[in-house]
């Protein structure tokens, strides 16, 4: 977008006249509002309207589209067998490559940020393509009984 505004600036001062903005452009907007005569105090006003429409619209979005995956979420397969318990048991890398796939489908994306400094955290996020998102933390000391590594 930035091309094409200094691309229409361009051809504005090869014509002689003052640059202008595209009209549908931020910056083109916020031009229009302060020479009708707000200041910049109201303009920071609708600009924190803006934003919490579209914080609201992403939200919305969002729900939307959680709603619109668990009514038609995918089925995950027992890749990995238990041989201690003689169970099968679906892999991790199965699980997050499965699921992921068909969250993407309704622009939903799940990732996890783990942090190891005093406990073990493990924040799983999920975002919308819009912004919104969600996220849920569990914790826990690491466990050092028996023959485990830190």
């Amino acid at each position: 977008m930035e091309r094409n505004v200094n691309t229409a600036m361009a051809v504005e001062k090869d014509k002689g006249t003052q640059p202008t903005a595209l009209a549908s452009s931020p910056m083109g907007s916020a031009l229009a509002f302060m020479q009708a005569g707000g200041n910049v105090e109201q303009l920071n006003q609708m600009m924190d309207l803006q934003d919490r429409w579209e914080a609201n619209e992403a939200r919305k979005a969002f729900n939307a589209a959680v709603t619109a995956f668990k009514a038609n979420p995918p089925k995950v397969f027992r890749d990995k067998e238990n041989k201690q318990y003689g169970s099968r048991y679906t892999s991790l890398s199965n699980l997050v490559n499965t699921v992921n796939t068909d969250l993407s489908k309704h622009g939903l994306n799940a990732r996890w940020d783990i942090d190891q400094s005093d406990q073990i955290r493990v924040t799983c996020i999920l975002s919308h393509v819009l912004g919104h998102s969600a996220s849920v933390t569990l914790k826990g000391v690491p466990d050092k009984s028996g023959a485990k590594n830190d």
